[in-house]
């Protein structure tokens, strides 16, 4: 199963050089996880002090029975989560072109 999320959050101003720094530089333990665990496409925008990503997954590219490395995942969290005033959270969805239906001018 194919899933999409979009999360938002916001970064201490004196933080932004860091935090950008930070993902010019992600460590490859961490992508080959991310990898590893079904994500297709991560992107991460910025506006301000403010951060959307959005996150790609397939379950079927997942692979099974992986085995994360904790401490590689706590120490990226560490260093990146200093970085925020507010953390990561879900945004609403309040409008998808398909479930809307058109109909034909007559």
């Amino acid at each position: 199963m194919k899933t999409s999320q979009l999360l938002m959050a916001i970064l201490h101003e004196h933080k932004i050089e860091e935090y950008e720094r930070l993902h010019n530089h992600i460590p490859d333990e961490i992508v080959k996880q991310l990898l590893e665990d079904g994500y297709t496409n991560v992107r991460i925008y910025r506006k301000g002090i403010t951060l959307i990503i959005h996150m790609e997954n397939d379950e079927e590219m997942r692979v099974p029975n992986r085995k994360p490395n904790a401490a590689v995942e706590d120490a990226w969290h560490k260093v990146t989560s200093d970085c925020f005033l507010q953390s990561w959270e879900p945004l609403s969805e309040i409008f998808k072109i398909n479930d809307v239906i058109l109909y034909p001018e007559s």
